[in-house]
């Protein structure tokens, strides 16, 4: 007897972890793949042992975290609808809402990358260059936005074939765009001596890898299509996956933002200590990529239940979630922490750098049990279509707290003050949204039934 479930036992009547890991599994494996793409991609640019090519390359990071924070417009906008339509039985809609989002991101993609060229030299400036990194920042700057239509592209249908069900799929598409990156990397940073222009051309590239790849396994969906004819342009659709999918771009917007200001902070410590936050950061992913693809994985389990208004199972899931995630957070946190001055060394053999980065790392390690938390409250926030309460959490956690926390550290206790600004700020967020959550009663039957 076979032990694969259907796509419709994964949301209405499988084991909760079964249904979750049916999900989640191949998303946290794409995930791995694409995390040590980001590590090989760190990891080969600091081989050059060239400290202000680490560092330019870090100033511009916020201007591709924008990048993927637009494509989430559409695709958590895009598959946090679409999840909760499935619950409803409106195939016809999910198409076109599908076909919107896919498109939508391309033509978005297409005017940013625009607007960005018209800004170069302005923002290059704002962003914290110098001398010596201008010219390492300008030359990834140049070509990462030369993709930008692609790598907003690429986000929506990643998203949207987990909604279906299809994780492997979604997976696969990843893990295409992944390894073509990793194989691209040295032959463009060293063997073509591009440095950081090669490296960004590697990332567009494999970004059009897995679009490609993506693409291809629409062919296998029965709820959501990328074909031009369900392509039809609605204020009220554009209205709906705007409400959940903008306060969830601005996530990653903030992120960008709260990037920037710390890296402008970080300015009169020197390069090295800009280089050796960029390698702490890249370790941080591990966890954080981790704990990203397991809420977000959870997602269409969530908003499917809530259109089906099956409020029993949305406590369960919940229930699991906070449990796993939780747990997962502490044990990723407690062996980075232990390892730290080994996973910076792997990247750059500086001592410098080396005891920085391991002082750093450890230090965006205290928060990561309440990072699990506001994860799972702001998936579950989207899956529901509560698009207010994505946007209180999104706004406190890198603006309305971080911001102002990091500037009191900053100026009363310098470098130990930046270095807690995360941390401080995760953890008043964490309560912020769980109080949130509690007052909205989104699973409670009488206020829905």
């Amino acid at each position: 007897m076979s032990n694969t479930i259907s796509k419709t036992e994964i949301f209405e009547s499988a084991p909760i972890p079964k249904a979750f890991f049916a999900l989640a599994l191949p998303s946290v494996f794409g995930k791995i793949i694409m995390l040590l793409y980001n590590l090989a991609d760190t990891w080969f640019i600091a081989s050059t042992d060239n400290a202000d090519m680490v560092a330019g390359v870090a100033l511009v990071s916020p201007v591709f975290m924008i990048m993927i924070a637009l494509g989430d417009i559409f695709g958590v906008g895009g598959s946090s609808m679409v999840s909760r339509l499935m619950g409803q039985k409106q195939k016809e809609d999910t198409k076109r809402i599908s076909a919107l989002c896919f498109y939508g991101a391309f033509i978005l993609g297409i005017i940013f990358a625009f607007l960005l060229f018209l800004l170069k030299e302005p923002l290059l400036i704002l962003l914290g260059t110098d001398a010596n990194t201008y010219s390492h920042a300008s030359d990834y700057y140049t070509y990462i936005v030369l993709g930008a239509p692609f790598i907003l592209a690429c986000n929506t249908p990643m998203n949207l074939l987990r909604t279906e069900g299809l994780a492997t799929s979604s997976m696969i598409g990843s893990i295409a765009g992944s390894v073509t990156n990793i194989v691209l990397d040295p032959i463009f940073i060293f063997g073509f001596d591009m440095g950081a222009s090669g490296a960004a051309i590697a990332t567009v590239i494999a970004n059009i890898v897995s679009l490609v790849t993506y693409a291809f396994f629409y062919k296998k969906t029965s709820w959501i299509s990328i074909h031009y004819k369900y392509f039809k342009l609605s204020t009220n659709d554009i209205k709906n996956v705007f409400s959940v999918g903008i306060p969830a771009a601005l996530n990653n917007v903030m992120n960008s933002f709260a990037m920037t200001i710390t890296n402008r902070t970080l300015v009169p410590f020197g390069n090295d200590v800009i280089a050796a936050w960029s390698i702490a950061g890249r370790c941080t992913m591990i966890s954080t990529m981790l704990l990203v693809s397991c809420s977000f994985s959870s997602l269409p389990l969530i908003g499917y239940n809530y259109g089906r208004k099956n409020y029993e199972r949305l406590k369960k899931i919940l229930k699991f979630l906070y449990t796993f995630e939780i747990s997962l957070s502490l044990i990723c946190a407690s062996i980075m922490a232990i390892f730290a001055p080994t996973l910076i060394s792997f990247f750059m053999n500086d001592s410098k750098i080396i005891t920085n980065g391991a002082l750093i790392l450890r230090c965006q390690l205290l928060g990561i049990a309440c990072s699990a938390i506001i994860l799972i409250t702001t998936c579950v926030f989207q899956a529901t279509g509560n698009g207010k309460a994505t946007l209180i959490s999104t706004l406190s956690r890198q603006g309305l707290l971080f911001i102002p926390i990091l500037m009191i550290g900053t100026f009363f206790f310098k470098f130990k003050g930046i270095l807690l600004a995360q941390p401080i700020t995760d953890l008043i967020t964490s309560v912020l949204v769980l109080v949130i959550l509690y007052r909205q009663k989104l699973f409670a039957p009488q206020n829905n039934d």
